[in-house]
C-alpha cells in the first residue's frame, strides 16, 4: 500500500473496536430472542391481542421499509462514492440525521415487535439502542479530529438521531 493511500485511508475516520461484532451478536440475539418469545414460549406479548393483525402489520411494514430505506441510501452515498479526499457526507439521508445506516437497522428491527408486541424483544432493542449511541459518540469524536470545526458544525446542524 503506498504512503498517500495509507494517509487517506487513516483520515477518514476510525470505527468504534467493537462495530462489526458488537451489531452481529445484538441482532442474532435480538432475533432469537424474538422469535422465542414471539412464537414459542410467550412470555411477554401479552398485548398481541389487543391491536388488530393489520395495525400490527402495516406497523411492521412501514417500519421495515422505512428502516431499509435509509440503511439503502446511506449505504450507497458512503460507498458508492469515489472521492480522491474525504469529506463530510451532508447530503441526502445524512442531513436528516448522522447516523441513517445505525437509525436504520433500529428502525428495521423496531418492526418486528410491532407484530408481537414482545415486551422482551423491545427492552434487548433499548439495549443494542444504547450500544449503537456509545458507538457513534466514539466514530463522532474521530470526526471532529479529522474534520475539525467542519464536522462540528454538521453536528450543530443535524441531529445525531432525531431530525431537527
Amino acid at each position: 500500500m503506498s504512503g498517500e493511500v495509507f494517509l487517506l485511508r487513516e483520515r477518514i475516520g476510525e470505527e468504534h473496536p467493537f462495530c462489526d461484532i458488537g451489531q452481529i451478536l445484538f441482532i442474532i440475539l435480538y432475533i432469537v430472542v424474538w422469535i422465542i418469545d414471539a412464537y414459542w414460549l410467550q412470555y411477554t406479548v401479552f398485548f398481541q391481542d389487543t391491536f388488530h393483525w393489520l395495525l400490527r402489520g402495516s406497523l411492521t411494514m412501514l417500519c421495515i421499509g422505512v428502516g431499509v430505506y435509509f440503511i439503502q441510501r446511506s449505504h450507497n452515498l458512503v460507498f458508492d462514492k469515489t472521492s480522491s479526499y474525504p469529506e463530510i457526507i451532508d447530503w441526502g439521508v445524512y442531513s436528516i440525521v448522522r447516523h441513517p445506516m445505525y437509525l436504520g437497522v433500529l428502525i428495521f428491527l423496531l418492526g418486528l415487535p410491532f407484530w408481537s408486541f414482545s415486551l422482551l424483544a423491545i427492552g434487548i432493542l433499548l439495549v443494542f439502542f444504547i450500544f449503537y449511541d456509545r458507538m457513534a459518540t466514539y466514530e463522532e469524536k474521530d470526526m471532529v479530529r479529522v474534520f475539525g470545526d467542519d464536522y462540528s458544525k454538521y453536528q450543530k446542524k443535524v441531529g445525531k438521531w432525531i431530525p431537527k
